[in-house]
């Protein structure tokens, strides 16, 4: 199955599968307003308020979930178990270890140029718990029975005949063979 890519300023205006960055499809890659699962359940579990203070579509939101440090370790073991080391060390940096803190010029200026080059920070201690997590989904049976096995992190994206409302989802991993998508949780 291959992915289209989607110019810098362009917007999705036909179905299809789509080599989206994460940012993208949080935000609004449509030409109208678009939604996920996630916020579909918002919106039935709390109400359609609650879904727009945390939308893409609101100007004055809160900063994402995924900014939260928990959510980054889970987001980053499963860049390291779909990416493997190369993907993963094109998106985190570890704090070099002679540093424990960001006291130090030196270290203040090595973090703002990782995060300058859209790097995301991890310590050694977060490397090992990542690591250990990433162990652990891949000695799931479903994954070693080759769940995984296909395109890896492609955005979904249709428009919903009926509402004309853009739909999307992100699974983990598109199988090249059987109809199953997979979706981790850490």
């Amino acid at each position: 199955m291959k992915a289209r890519t989607l110019p810098a300023n362009a917007r999705i205006t036909e179905n299809g599968v789509w080599d989206l960055t994460m940012d993208r499809y949080h935000g609004q890659p449509c030409d109208g307003p678009s939604i996920s699962s996630s916020g579909l359940r918002t919106i039935w579990n709390s109400s359609p308020a609650h879904f727009y203070l945390n939308s893409s579509l609101n100007p004055d939101r809160e900063p994402d979930e995924d900014e939260r440090p928990h959510f980054a370790l889970g987001r980053a073991a499963h860049h390291l178990l779909l990416q493997g080391r190369k993907g993963f060390d094109a998106e985190y940096a570890v704090r070099p270890e002679r540093w424990k803190d960001w006291r130090t010029a030196e270290a203040r200026e090595w973090k703002s140029d990782a995060i300058k080059a859209g790097m995301t920070i991890i310590t050694d201690a977060e490397l090992a718990n990542i690591a250990g997590m990433a162990r652990s989904l891949a000695a799931h049976p479903l994954v070693k029975a080759g769940i995984l096995d296909g395109a890896v992190e492609r955005s979904l994206i249709w428009r919903d005949p009926e509402t004309g409302v853009w739909c999307k989802s992100r699974p983990d991993a598109i199988p090249t063979s059987g109809l199953d998508v997979a979706d981790l949780k850490t």
